[in-house]
């Protein structure tokens, strides 16, 4: 499930009202990070390593880190 940002209970709110027919096991927080190796980067000298370009679908906030659950 995802929530929103200005609504971050729902996901919760959700669980809570299934609690009677599902026991809460876990809880995962998916953030992906989208990376490029060095190798597959292209013969540039100015690439030292691996590129990190972000994570998957980054909410652009400094409040809120990442929406996927």
């Amino acid at each position: 499930m995802g929530g929103r940002p200005r609504d971050p209970w729902v996901t919760w709110e959700v669980a809570f009202r299934l609690r009677k027919y599902f026991v809460l096991q876990n809880v995962i927080h998916w953030i992906k990070s989208i990376a490029i190796p060095r190798g597959d980067a292209g013969n540039y000298p100015y690439i030292k390593g691996d590129i990190v370009v972000g994570h998957y679908k980054p909410v652009n906030s400094k409040h809120f880190l990442n929406k996927c659950h």
